[in-house]
């Protein structure tokens, strides 16, 4: 049983824990008990009357990971809680979590909250929209049986000026929608296919899921280009036919004059 695994399990009430789940969790002591700890410390964040309905917990495995794998996953634990963590979940950068109350919604990286009490506070009058966009079809390499494992679709949203972005799997988007469902200020929110942000330049600057296809743009017109290249100096042939067979003769005689008045005697 993983951190994640340890999450879902508190949205069991407590009355539909088998003796056997029981005996499984108690297993795992040492998460078990880091977790609760945790999961109590971030009552203390809530406003007097606010209550935690749910949890949605994050991971490498399944959810977006280009910001907590590589150089993203770099983290230093210097406090005690912070190290203890690691050592128990052997995580850094991991593991994240979203806390759903009827108010807002808090996010947090687990070791950076631990380390120096990083969290973020999405409240819902704030969201204009959810954007979620499932995938359409699998890659030639996935099978049917990967629609469980592999990632179900884009999530995105902005929080006055915090832009949150995520990727589902199909059983978190279905605990998203059941808590979107049945937290009465949640549910007022709009869930669209469009991309929502405040400021016109933000659909460019903040939003990985254009500048991944910008980016698929620009290697498909270097890759254009080189073949043009190509052609048009070797085949002579295309829009840049001689071109840069002049340029090159050009530094080549020029590299010549130098070699002989410079090397040869």
């Amino acid at each position: 049983m993983d951190f994640k695994q340890l999450v879902l399990n508190e949205n069991k009430p407590l009355t539909k824990v088998s003796e056997q789940e029981k005996a499984t969790t108690f297993e795992l002591s040492k998460q078990y008990v880091f977790l609760q700890d945790l999961l109590e410390e971030l009552r203390t964040l809530l406003a007097k009357d606010e209550t935690i309905l749910g949890y949605l917990p994050l991971t490498p495995d399944g959810n977006l990971a280009f910001a907590n794998q590589g150089l993203g996953a770099y983290a230093y634990a210097t406090t005690k809680k912070a190290k203890a963590y690691r050592d128990i979940f052997h995580d850094t950068r991991g593991n994240r979590l979203l806390v759903f109350t009827e108010t807002r919604m808090l996010f947090l990286v687990i070791i950076d909250y631990l380390e120096s009490n990083t969290y973020f506070s999405y409240p819902y009058e704030t969201i204009k929209a959810f954007t979620i966009k499932p995938r359409k079809q699998l890659m030639k390499h996935e099978s049917p049986d990967d629609k469980e494992q592999f990632h179900w679709g884009y999530f995105d949203f902005q929080a006055g000026t915090n832009i949150f972005s995520e990727v589902l799997t199909k059983k978190d988007y279905e605990l998203f929608t059941s808590y979107h469902e049945s937290i009465p200020a949640l549910k007022k929110i709009p869930i669209q296919n469009k991309i929502y942000r405040a400021a016109k330049y933000q659909y460019f600057l903040s939003n990985w899921h254009f500048s991944f296809r910008l980016m698929t743009i620009f290697n498909l017109l270097f890759l254009l280009l080189f073949v043009l290249m190509i052609l048009g100096f070797f085949l002579h042939f295309g829009p840049l036919k001689g071109f840069y067979y002049k340029d090159l003769l050009d530094i080549g005689m020029v590299i010549s004059l130098f070699y002989s008045k410079n090397i040869l005697p």
